[in-house]
């Protein structure tokens, strides 16, 4: 597929990023990336190593639990490694450029648009097939809570949505709004998504996040505050993040009701019978786990996937193959990418939020896996520029 014009590109590249995330089309779209991003030549090293390996050491591993197969009667394109398609998204992460990036958050932006219209309207999603998902749960708004105010956007759910906003986020933190009043707009409805779709594991890999990033400039104020060396704004900001606090602990029965939709005892979602079903899966199927098939468990007749990154993988693919995939994330991670990284790796212990084999979610995580050795981020990026 040859498109001269770097706008247009960059345009085609950022719409089969995003368009795979709504529910009407289907995820092989993202393969269409890669025509625009693979390499003349392929540069060997470690990861990408790694990457061939996962995918060759798993069709060995389905080849071995070939039953597997027959006895969930899979379908024919569980034959291909889904891991595989990881390729794509560590080509899309190395070529990658800032433009493209930007549009896809202002696609992004769009769904929070359409998801503050859901809101307004009180539906969770203007989507048939979402709104018959969650036909069973209580209304919209029920006793006021947030938790069943949550809308969708055009994504499969409010939590899908809710990470593709938290890593659009992260992302524009990363780049850096090109002037004042795009920030402001861009930050803002991004802020209004993430309140509209209450994702309770979105918000604790977000305050880690906005803490990692913070830290210095934290320490540094409250240390000018103690020496008596801070202008009156710095007395302001911590004056107002006191109140907040206070205001917070007052409200605390509040906030533990939202949280625990109403609950009394803390609310998993129903994640502590499906992590005890998968944990009872890994210790049975230790080396193998599921032949490299995706596992999914039926629970009280719906099914589940583990709701746990490092779970689903080694459910997935046993200690073997799956420790790969943390090795390639291990030596990866540095000090320019590390604060990216964490809040991803934090929100994968209550989501499946990567290693889909190719995702929304996956091509940002690579982004900012592989930043360094993407020369279109070290070029214009100060931060990356000694890397």
């Amino acid at each position: 597929m040859k498109v001269s014009n770097p706008l247009i590109v960059d345009i085609l590249i950022a719409l089969f990023v995003f368009l795979p995330s709504l529910v009407p089309v289907p995820l092989f779209v993202h393969l269409l990336i890669l025509f625009f991003v693979l390499p003349k030549r392929i540069r060997l090293n470690y990861s990408f190593g790694i990457l061939i390996l996962i995918p060759v050491l798993s069709f060995l591993n389905q080849t071995i639990k070939f039953n597997v197969f027959l006895e969930n009667n899979l379908a024919n394109k569980e034959l291909i490694p889904y891991s595989i398609f990881m390729l794509v998204s560590y080509f899309f992460a190395l070529k990658t450029r800032k433009r493209t990036l930007y549009i896809v958050i202002y696609l992004v932006v769009f769904e929070v648009f359409i998801g503050v219209l859901e809101y307004f309207i009180g539906v969770r999603s203007f989507i048939p097939s979402v709104r018959e998902a969650v036909a069973g749960q209580n209304p919209f708004g029920f006793n006021g809570l947030l938790y069943y105010s949550r809308v969708s956007g055009l994504s499969s759910n409010s939590s899908v949505f809710a990470i593709k906003i938290m890593v659009s986020l992260m992302m524009l933190q990363f780049l850096g709004p090109r002037n004042k009043k795009e920030g402001f707009f861009l930050y803002g409805f991004l802020g209004v998504g993430l309140l509209l779709t209450f994702t309770r594991s979105v918000y604790v890999a977000l305050a880690a996040f906005f803490l990692m990033i913070n830290y210095r400039r934290i320490i540094r104020a409250v240390i000018r505050f103690l020496r008596g060396k801070a202008k009156w704004i710095y007395f302001a900001v911590i004056s107002i993040f006191i109140s907040g606090i206070i205001f917070l602990i007052s409200k605390v029965d509040v906030l533990l009701q939202q949280m625990n939709r109403g609950m009394k005892k803390v609310d998993l979602s129903s994640r502590d019978s499906v992590f005890q079903r998968f944990s009872e899966f890994f210790w049975d199927n230790p080396w193998l786990g599921n032949g490299s098939y995706k596992l999914w468990i039926e629970i009280n007749g719906k099914v589940f996937h583990a709701h746990n990154v490092f779970m689903q993988i080694m459910t997935t693919n046993g200690v073997l193959i799956g420790s790969m995939y943390f090795l390639m994330v291990l030596i990866n991670i540095n000090r320019y990418n590390i604060n990216y990284i964490i809040p991803i790796l934090i929100i994968s212990l209550f989501q499946y939020a990567v290693f889909w084999g190719i995702s929304f979610v996956d091509l940002f995580f690579f982004s900012f896996l592989f930043m360094t050795q993407n020369p279109n981020f070290c070029k214009t990026n100060d931060s990356l520029k000694e890397a």
